[in-house]
């Protein structure tokens, strides 16, 4: 096992897929605001959170091309050995002369386009977050061409399915905690609970259908390498789980806040979900490493 590989080819692809991720989650709790509390806050309000969703769509797009850059030249280093990874030849035989480069030019020329539409936000709203949400789609179908899935329809539906639950779950959370004004943040997570539902019952049944397809029987989740780190991620899977629970049980209570942007800010800080985006990035983590590793 050449550890050194894994971790050249492991580490861009996790950031690969922490921009796909936001960037679906960017969409998903933007609808949330939208439907949940758009209409009970002012002007001010609006105008900023509107600017904290446009940046959190350009620092996942901006995350998704350098994750992509760094996995070409990764997978150059791995070809051909790091001191000829910067060599115009090398990353020429990567890029456009192999099979993989093929399916990496596609992810690529979406990626700029997410770029793009991220920047266009702010010049035409409407028109540009459609677009993006197209390509962010997109994206999620067009990961799975490099990896397991080998190209073959069935199978890059089902990842493509998983990255966009994914998405939908953690990535609508990632955004929530991390870019929303604290004293709205509240209020969005109360009406949180349907996005995590449907993102967890789609991770839930395409994990457990992925995990048949390349396990092929039970004994290889101890007996293989593959399944041992697909043992770990499962772990994780579980405390992002577990958090997600302790953090829907706290929100779901009446009378919390008076109403976004009315009632006092929760003093205590939100622990459980810090704990929850940083055990679902270490998810992220763990399966860019699962990727590297061959299936029994």
């Amino acid at each position: 096992m050449d550890f050194q590989a894994v971790a050249l080819e492991a580490t861009p692809k996790a950031l690969v897929y922490a921009g796909v991720i936001v960037s679906v989650g960017v969409l998903a709790s933007r609808l949330l605001f939208l439907s949940c509390v758009h209409s009970a806050v002012d002007d001010r309000a609006r105008s900023r959170v509107a600017s904290g969703f446009g940046r959190a769509a350009a620092w996942a797009a901006g995350a998704l091309l350098v994750g992509l850059l760094g996995r070409a030249w990764a997978h150059t280093a791995v070809s051909f050995g790091v001191s000829a990874s910067f060599a115009t030849e090398s990353l020429r035989a990567i890029v456009w002369d192999s099979q993989w480069g093929e399916a990496w030019r596609v992810q690529f020329v979406a990626a700029i386009a997410l770029a793009v539409f991220s920047w266009a936000i702010g010049l035409v709203p409407q028109i540009a977050w459609t677009l993006y949400a197209l390509v962010a789609i997109a994206v999620c179908y067009l990961l799975p061409l490099l990896g397991h899935a080998e190209g073959e329809a069935p199978r890059v539906l089902l990842h493509g399915s998983h990255v966009l639950a994914a998405g939908i779950w953690v990535g609508t959370l990632t955004v929530v905690a991390l870019a929303m004004p604290r004293d709205l943040r509240e209020a969005l997570l109360r009406g949180f609970a349907p996005f995590a539902f449907v993102g967890a019952s789609v991770i839930g049944v395409s994990g457990v259908v992925a995990a048949w397809l390349y396990l092929q029987s039970p004994p290889n989740l101890v007996a293989t390498t593959y399944g041992w780190v697909l043992a770990l991620k499962l772990v994780f899977v579980a405390d992002v789980a577990t958090f997600g629970f302790l953090n829907w049980r706290r929100f779901r209570g009446p009378g919390r806040v008076a109403g976004p942007g009315l009632g006092q800010a929760r003093s205590s800080p939100d622990v459980f979900v810090y704990l929850e985006v940083a055990m679902a990035s270490t998810v992220v983590l763990i399966t860019a490493v699962l990727t590297e590793f061959e299936h029994p």
